[in-house]
């Protein structure tokens, strides 16, 4: 759930990192067995990807669901929900190509009930 209201709690919010060159967010480890919203929003003249570790971060890989062969940004923003089966597997976002403006990754989800 996000924003109830423009000026409201975005009551779904796990994670978010903004951008302002070429370069990785930290990092957010998306919690086992649950969906998770992910929004990409690219900078001006940027490719933004996502990518996701088994090994705490020293390893990177880029995320390709069954239907694309690269989760990326590079006409406009992007958003997608993934579900990840493992315990402890990290994902950021990826900035390339940057010219201006901000690039940002948003991580949400339904509250548990």
């Amino acid at each position: 759930m996000a924003k109830l209201t423009s000026g409201g709690t975005d009551v779904g919010l796990l994670y978010t990192e903004t951008l302002t060159a070429n370069g990785s967010t930290t990092g957010y480890v998306v919690p086992a067995k649950r969906l998770v919203n992910v929004a990409m929003a690219r900078a001006t003249g940027s490719t933004c990807s996502l990518e996701c570790s088994y090994d705490g971060g020293v390893t990177w890989f880029g995320v390709a669901p069954l239907s694309l062969s690269v989760i990326d940004s590079t006409t406009g923003n992007t958003s997608m929900t993934l579900y990840e089966e493992e315990q402890n597997v990290w994902y950021r976002m990826t900035v390339t190509g940057y010219a201006s403006g901000d690039a940002i990754v948003r991580f949400s989800s339904a509250a548990l009930t």
